[in-house]
């Protein structure tokens, strides 16, 4: 049975699709709006559900400011470093960077998205679209032109392929961990040790 997660995506994905299809047959500003703010809903819970993931392993150790982050918050008060726990939604770009980085520091293995790579800035740019047809401030905001609507595209698929390529790289991290905490029980096992010593 599919999880939540799964069951997000599929649904968000279908509604990319579907508008995909609406457009492909009445090529209208209407649907282009709709369509931009359904890729979107696509990214963020993707993005949302790989922060997820990441917050119910008690065991991936991160520093505070990013846990902080990765869970929406900020702390703010002190300069001893204490102080009162705030809301904070990071920009999207902010936001992406942060889960990659988190993934990649846990896998231990070399990040596969450079966080300089020029496709951040696309994304970037794709967001500000977003906000703009979300936020209109003018009658001109609402227009999607071809060339947003392909720079969408790009980014979108370079995005959600970078955040499951990271994944991919923490599931393989995660066998490793589950393996080597396996073997770690069979040996206390040999030596009759009780399970409870095995750290």
């Amino acid at each position: 049975m599919p999880d939540d997660d799964d069951l997000l995506f599929e649904e968000l994905a279908a509604d990319v699709e579907l508008l995909q299809g609406q457009i492909r047959f009445e090529d209208a500003q209407v649907w282009r709006r709709a369509w931009c703010r359904a890729l979107f809903a696509l990214i963020e819970g993707e993005l949302a559900s790989a922060k997820e993931l990441r917050l119910t392993h008690d065991y991936w150790i991160l520093e505070e400011e990013q846990e902080l982050a990765m869970r929406d918050l900020r702390r703010v008060g002190r300069d001893d470093g204490s102080g009162d726990l705030r809301i904070l939604f990071l920009p999207l770009v902010d936001a992406a960077k942060l889960t990659i980085q988190a993934y990649a520091v846990y896998s231990a293995a070399p990040n596969p998205i450079a966080m300089d790579d020029p496709a951040w800035l696309k994304l970037a740019a794709a967001a500000k679209i977003r906000n703009r047809i979300v936020h209109p401030k003018r009658h001109a905001d609402l227009h999607l032109s071809d060339d947003e609507i392909r720079l969408m595209e790009d980014a979108s698929g370079w995005f959600l392929a970078s955040l499951l390529s990271v994944q991919d790289l923490y599931l393989r991290a995660e066998a490793h961990r589950l393996h080597a905490r396996a073997k770690r029980a069979r040996t206390a096992l040999r030596r009759k040790r009780k399970p409870s010593d095995i750290p």
